[in-house]
C-alpha cells in the first residue's frame, strides 16, 4: 500500500467511526455509497476499527459497543478516530481560554492534542508553558513560537503514548500552572472525573494537583460513564467543555462547575464576570450559549442545568446561576438571576431556552 492510499484509507476510517458514533450503527451498503468504495473496501475498514475495540461488526454493518462491556483499553490511535470533529470544536473552545504569559498543563488525551494543534497554528501566542505527559501533545508543539513545553518525564507507557511514574510526579512538585487540561473516561457527579488505567489515574491526580483551575475536555458519550478511578473530583472542576450533545442526552449532573458548550465551528471568550453579545457565542446556531452555576441543591440529587439564551445582551458583575424556586423536591420556574441589566428583544427574547430549540415564555422567574 502506498502512503497516500493508507492516507486515504486512514482519513475515511475517521469518517466512519464519526458516523457510527453519531448514529450508534451504520450498514456497509450505505457507507460503500457515502465514500465511494466497494464493499469490500468498507469491510476491511469496519474490520480494522473492529479489532481496536471501536466497533462491533454485525450482519451488514457495525454498532457502537455497549457502555458496560468489558473491553481492553483503546489505543491511542483507535482514541484518536474516535469523534475527531467533535474532539477539534472542544479543542478550538479550550485553547480561547490560554492567555499569554500563562502555564498550562495538558494531560495525554487526544482531545488536549486537539488543544496543541490550535495553540500550533494561533500567531499571538507569547511566553506560554505547556506541561505535559502526552509525547503526541509534546511532539505537535515543538518548534511552536511563543510555546515552551517541558515533559514530564517518567515510564512510557506504549497503549497511551504518555508518561507515567514518579520521575513525572517529582518534577510535577516543583511546578505551578493557571489552567489544567484533562480527558477523561467518563464524569459523574459521585466519582468526577476517572479513568481506567491506574498508572494515568496518578499520573492525572498529581498534575491536577498543580493547577489553579482544572478544566474537563470531553465529549457527550463520557458524561454519566464511570472508569476504574477517580483523578479529579467534581467539586475540584472549575469548567467542563463539552459538545451541544450533552444538552440534548441531558446526562451531565455535575453541580460546582460550569459547562460550555463547543457546538459551532468558532469559540469566544469574554472577561470573567462580564457576558457580551460576542461572548460564547455558536457561528453555526447564533446563539449565546451560557454555562450555568447552580445556585442552590436539591434536597435528593444536584442537577446543572445547561441552557441556550437567544439575542440577549447581559453585563453581570457575578457568574450566571441557575436558582432553584417552587415546593421542595421539585424544579420549576427556574430562572437565570444576574445583577445587572437583561436587555435587547421583547419579553420572549428574553427567556430560556429548553435544551437548544424550544422557546419559554418569559414569567415572573425573570428579572431584568
Amino acid at each position: 500500500m502506498t502512503r497516500r492510499a493508507s492516507v486515504r484509507s486512514t482519513h475515511r476510517r475517521r469518517r466512519i467511526m464519526g458516523v457510527v458514533s453519531e448514529r450508534g450503527d451504520a450498514l456497509v451498503s450505505e457507507l460503500k455509497d457515502m465514500f465511494g468504495v466497494s464493499e469490500v473496501t468498507v469491510r476491511a475498514d469496519l474490520a480494522a476499527l473492529a479489532d481496536r475495540g471501536l466497533i462491533v461488526r454485525t450482519h451488514g454493518g457495525a454498532v457502537l459497543p455497549e457502555p458496560g462491556s468489558k473491553a481492553p483499553e483503546p489505543t491511542f490511535a483507535a482514541r484518536e478516530m474516535a469523534n475527531v470533529e467533535l474532539k477539534r470544536r472542544i479543542g478550538e473552545a479550550a485553547a480561547a481560554l490560554i492567555q499569554n504569559g500563562q502555564s498550562v498543563v495538558l494531560d495525554a488525551s487526544t482531545t488536549a492534542l486537539q488543544i496543541a494543534r490550535v495553540m500550533r497554528r494561533r500567531e499571538s501566542v507569547h511566553d506560554v508553558n505547556v506541561i505535559t505527559n502526552g509525547v503526541h501533545t509534546a511532539l505537535e508543539l515543538l518548534d511552536t513560537p511563543g510555546v515552551s513545553t517541558i515533559l514530564t518525564g517518567g515510564q512510557l507507557r506504549a497503549t497511551a503514548v504518555s508518561l507515567t511514574g514518579a520521575l513525572g510526579a517529582d518534577l510535577l512538585s516543583r511546578v505551578h500552572a493557571t489552567l489544567g487540561f484533562f480527558g477523561a473516561r467518563g464524569l459523574t457527579t459521585s466519582q468526577g472525573l476517572t479513568d481506567i488505567n491506574l498508572q494515568e489515574v496518578e499520573m492525572k491526580a498529581a498534575m491536577a494537583d498543580v493547577c489553579e483551575r482544572v478544566v474537563a475536555v470531553l465529549d457527550h458519550t463520557k458524561l454519566g460513564q464511570v472508569g476504574l478511578a477517580t483523578f479529579v473530583a467534581c467539586a475540584n472542576l472549575a469548567l467542563v467543555i463539552t459538545d451541544d450533545g450533552a444538552v440534548r442526552a441531558d446526562r451531565h449532573r455535575c453541580p460546582t462547575a460550569a459547562f460550555r458548550l463547543a457546538c459551532g465551528r468558532r469559540w469566544s471568550t469574554c472577561p470573567p464576570g462580564r457576558l457580551s453579545p460576542a461572548a460564547d457565542r455558536c457561528a453555526r446556531c447564533a446563539r449565546l450559549m451560557v454555562g450555568a452555576h447552580l445556585g442552590q441543591r436539591h434536597a435528593r440529587k444536584s442537577r446543572l442545568d445547561v441552557r441556550c439564551v437567544r439575542r440577549t445582551t447581559a453585563h453581570l458583575s457575578r457568574p450566571l446561576r441557575v436558582a432553584r424556586s417552587g415546593p421542595r423536591r421539585r424544579w420549576r420556574n427556574q430562572r437565570l438571576e444576574c445583577a445587572g441589566r437583561v436587555r435587547n428583544g421583547p419579553a420572549h427574547d428574553r427567556g430560556l431556552v429548553g435544551g437548544l430549540d424550544r422557546p419559554r415564555r418569559a414569567g415572573p422567574g425573570i428579572r431584568a
